[in-house]
């Protein structure tokens, strides 16, 4: 199981580059996932209701 946590962090992380790869702001690279998904939702006004604000919640999706 720790393999595939690992690789399942590594996903996430390869999932959230992709999306951040396309927005102007490169700084949300240096972000963690969690204030990434939180920056994308203040970014993104579409995305505020499709995105939770909890942390734990956010982690599920991924």
């Amino acid at each position: 199981r720790t393999r595939l946590s690992l690789n399942q962090e590594q996903l996430r992380d390869i999932c959230l580059g992709l999306f951040y790869k396309d927005l102007k702001d490169q700084k949300a690279f240096a972000l963690t996932g969690e204030e990434k998904v939180q920056a994308a939702s203040h970014e993104s006004p579409s995305s505020v209701h499709h995105v939770p604000s909890s942390p734990r919640l956010t982690k599920s999706y991924f």
